[in-house]
């Protein structure tokens, strides 16, 4: 918005064209080929095969962006399983050799697959992300390959495959969510039993952020704690506002969703008055720069009491990463590590004929048999004829039939003088927290439903996740404008009415209702299709399950519902959560006391719903591309490489092609001088999140990036950070335009 705002450089990613519609996803694209670079010196061999000397692996990285910097913890774990395969005696008597391809991007998922097989690779490691992941598992098993992914989180990956090609050492994120979970409910036991504690989920807008924190969310409201989801654009780089928003909520305990914005976060979180004590940060806080960027420029004391946890792997591991570069990134290295050595393990199971396939090898070298913790104890017990339970880094594993791990290693750690403290971790046994894969599946098809009627504008609420009278009136506001009978209740005709509506753009909704319809048929509720559209036969499923649950039969997954599974699970008693307990964390709850129920969610009368914009309007873009008078700030976006992110309302603050002109500003100049990661901040600087009217303005306003502007008016004349903006403003579906023309001169 600042003139300085177009010229200054910028050393950071932040969010520019999130108003350009596209699939909302955690910033995994994987795409085609890029570059190969071995992570080990040697040559894979001319002979290298399941059937002769060595292995070759290909490792997938995502497209430079937001997965790259987390990316290279799984690049380091990779180097170290190379390093301790190749010291324990290699495979089939040939060297491990890792091949890292590079997607490019903006293309198909899958193509980076096909890259690395055709470039040699006999198995792969990936992807780096949850999105995509399905169209990955896919083409790895049209290729007649099979590939282990080190972190992706989304669950349901791996249901569904027939043969089984895809297994992970990442822990989904219901599991997390309810490990989670159960430390908050002891942790608010200890100080307040029963209590209806606050709990605030601070979380990145995007698929990562909305699965563990909208999940959390419904398993804390469902045992009576009262959770508030405050999301943030994934590339924002200061949290000013969104520290404010959270200390307004005074919350009893805060859990920081985050990648490597995290030390940024906490660091406007303490200064904004909230203890640390009383927050936690998942995995990417066990990266050291994280927690120095924390305490920068303040006492060293500041940050101390806050708690992390994560799957980081154990001590012992965690601490070698940290030896051979204290500042690297240590995210997912464990279990890229864990899914090297399986994989060299498998090959040689195949080999030796105790499996027939090198994914049925990986269940059988992780499950029952001689426990072994090296790759070289491990092979030479395989080769003795034992049969052997590889017990990782990353945990005791245990693949089951789908190819997830059903143990899972938690790790703990404190900040105490600006440094990583107290690291301790804990093996938990994953059906133990499986009792609360309901609370996913709801709260999943909840977070779409809501982005959907955001982008469509009929809803104005958190992207929370959590059933809610304002979400029901969304819902019976969108059937009134469709014609349906204003019930508020989703169903096959609201269903099939929402995919119509959202066009090309429905895939993430059915992608939630397919996990839904998993959910229904292993509970054996449901025999249909998981085809991702909501049916009479899904609706009488939930029925079916709600009926044995003793609660309304509403067709949907709903508060009461998830409050009756959680009850349940506390009746039925729980096994010991962790077969490691450490000194200083607590296995998930299992005697907290039954709550009283929500209030009801009565829908309000469709008369009482605000009018709404109709669907037909086009969206930010296309208005954008519509009008003459704004190509040269869609020529920016465009160079800024749009992102990923759609079902969400933005107000812009749009310069005109003579406002730019006026100013000095050439836009072909700028774009050829900066990187799209230098742009985006440059194009954030103009975008508000929400749907903002001239006349709701507030005095202050906090941009995609991050920036604080000042809202002036003086008679008819509003000004935003100095530029006037000029009437009338254009209406989009999932936004809102005002015009600027001209730019302030400081």
């Amino acid at each position: 918005m600042n003139r300085n705002t177009w010229s200054r450089p910028v050393a950071v990613v932040v969010a520019a064209a999130v108003i350009i519609a596209g699939c909302s996803s955690d910033g995994d694209t994987p795409a085609t080929t890029e570059t190969v670079e071995s992570t080990q010196p040697s040559a894979p061999t001319t002979e290298a095969g399941l059937t002769g000397e060595g292995l070759e692996l290909g490792l997938l990285a995502p497209a430079p962006g937001l997965l790259a910097t987390l990316f290279q913890g799984q690049q380091r774990g990779a180097d170290l399983a190379v390093m301790d395969v190749n010291d324990g005696g290699g495979v089939l008597e040939g060297p491990l050799t890792i091949n890292t391809s590079v997607a490019e991007p903006g293309a198909e998922p899958a193509a980076n697959v096909k890259a690395a097989v055709d470039a040699g690779a006999q198995a792969l490691i990936g992807p780096a992300g949850s999105s995509g992941g399905i169209e990955v598992r896919d083409e790895v098993a049209a290729l007649d390959s099979t590939i282990c992914s080190a972190s992706a989180t989304v669950p349901g990956l791996t249901l569904g495959q027939d043969p089984m090609t895809l297994f992970r050492t990442a822990i989904p994120d219901d599991v997390t969510a309810a490990y989670l979970a159960g430390q908050i409910i002891n942790r608010r036991d200890e100080k307040a039993p029963g209590a209806a504690w606050k709990v605030a989920i601070v979380a990145r807008a995007d698929a990562y952020g909305y699965s563990v924190g909208n999940t959390l969310a419904a398993v804390l409201e469902s045992a009576g704690l009262v959770p508030s989801v405050v999301d943030y654009n994934p590339r924002r780089v200061t949290f000013d506002g969104t520290a404010a928003e959270v200390a307004a909520l005074k919350p009893d305990v805060s859990i920081l969703v985050t990648y490597e914005e995290g030390g940024n976060l906490l660091s406007a979180l303490v200064a904004a008055g909230l203890d640390p004590s009383t927050m936690i940060g998942l995995d990417a806080f066990f990266a050291p720069r994280v927690a120095n960027i924390a305490i920068a420029g303040t006492d060293q004391a500041a940050a101390d009491g806050f708690l992390m946890l994560g799957s980081m792997g154990n001590r012992a591991f965690l601490e070698r990463l940290y030896e051979d570069d204290p500042a690297g990134q240590v995210a997912n290295s464990a279990q890229a590590y864990d899914c090297a050595v399986t994989m060299a393990l498998a090959t040689a199971a195949v080999d030796a004929g105790t499996s027939d396939t090198l994914a049925q090898a990986a269940i059988d070298v992780t499950g029952d048999g001689v426990t072994c913790t090296t790759y070289d104890d491990c092979l030479t017990k395989l080769n003795a004829g034992d049969d052997i339970n590889y017990d990782g880094v990353s945990g005791q594993i245990a693949l089951d039939d789908n190819g997830d791990p059903t143990f899972a290693r938690f790790t703990s750690a404190t900040i105490e003088g600006g440094k990583i403290t107290g690291i301790d971790s804990a093996d938990v046994d994953i059906t133990v927290l499986r009792r609360q894969f309901e609370a996913y599946a709801a709260a999943n098809l909840n977070t779409k439903i809501q982005q959907a009627l955001t982008f469509l504008g009929f809803y104005t609420g958190p992207i929370d996740g959590l059933d809610s009278p304002e979400l029901r009136a969304a819902i019976a506001a969108f059937q009134t404008s469709v014609g349906l009978p204003p019930t508020g209740i989703w169903d096959e005709a609201t269903d099939a009415a929402m995919r119509a509506a959202l066009g090309e753009y429905a895939s993430a909704l059915m992608e939630s209702t397919m996990e839904v319809q998993r959910l229904l048929t292993e509970l054996g509720f449901y025999s249909g299709p998981i085809d991702g559209i909501w049916t009479q036969e899904v609706t009488d499923a939930v029925k079916a399950l709600q009926r044995e649950l003793g609660v309304p039969e509403t067709g949907i997954i709903d508060a009461a519902t998830l409050q009756a599974v959680y009850e349940r699970g506390l009746a039925n008693g729980t096994p010991p959560a962790t077969t490691v307990p450490p000194a200083t964390t607590v296995p998930p709850a299992t005697t907290v006391p039954p709550t009283t129920a929500p209030p009801a969610t009565t829908v309000p009368p469709a008369t009482t719903v605000p009018p709404q914009p109709p669907i037909e309007l086009p969206s930010l873009a296309e208005a954008l591309a519509a009008d003459p008078r704004f190509s040269d700030y869609l020529k920016l976006l465009q160079a800024a490489a749009l992102p990923e992110e759609l079902l969400a309302q933005y107000t812009l603050f749009v310069p005109t092609n003579d406002a730019l002109d006026a100013a000095g500003i050439d836009v072909d100049a700028l774009i050829a001088a900066e990187t799209p990661e230098q742009l985006y901040l440059i194009a954030a600087d103009t975008a508000l999140e929400g749907r903002f009217e001239l006349a709701d303005l507030p005095d202050t306003v906090t941009m995609a990036s991050g920036s604080v502007y000042t809202v002036d008016r003086t008679g008819d004349v509003v000004t935003i950070d100095g530029a006037p903006i000029e009437p009338p403003a254009i209406e989009a579906s999932n936004g809102i335009i005002h015009v600027l023309s001209s730019l302030p001169t400081a």
